[in-house]
């Protein structure tokens, strides 16, 4: 798919209408054809600020979850995790602005921090990645304009 999408932007000098006509070809070849006369749709009241509004947040999630959740895991917490086990009675002077205070181990101080490293993970999974796409100035006015009613709808554009 890379591979011909890069072929048709050689051709079309648009990263968004090779990426459209890459969705064309291969509507084309779904069921027999039988997507075919919907192809002409496939950019219909859509800008390419959609597309990278769209890609973009999606690029983002699939680094996050496919990258750097598991080299925060394999990388960081659990060579972490060792630490803190080996060094579990390990002793070590704790301190407070940069001063000597009181005894404490580094074992524990590495699960302290293996553990607020856990919980700031878990809410890097709870960030939505959160996308527009409403058309060339963000009001969905085109769509409206061309399909003002839907199957289903009153036609006041509203949610129904």
């Amino acid at each position: 798919a890379y591979a011909r999408i890069k072929a048709l932007e050689r051709t079309t000098q648009h990263d968004i209408k090779a990426v459209e006509y890459f969705v064309k070809e291969r509507m084309a070849l779904l069921d027999g054809g039988a997507y075919a006369s919907a192809r002409e749709f496939v950019h219909f009241a859509l800008t390419s600020q959609d597309v990278n509004n769209t890609a973009i947040p999606l690029m983002v999630r699939g680094a996050v979850y496919n990258v750097l959740l598991h080299a925060l895991d394999d990388g960081v917490l659990a060579p972490l995790r060792a630490l803190a086990a080996a060094h579990f009675n390990t002793p070590m002077l704790a301190r407070t602005h940069g001063q000597p205070a009181t005894p404490t181990r580094f074992g524990k101080e590495m699960a302290v921090f293996v553990e607020r490293l856990t919980a700031q993970r878990r809410l890097l999974c709870d960030v939505p990645f959160q996308c527009k796409f409403a058309g060339a100035t963000g009001q969905f006015n085109a769509h409206h304009v061309a399909v003002p009613s839907r199957p289903g709808g009153d036609g006041d554009g509203g949610d129904d």
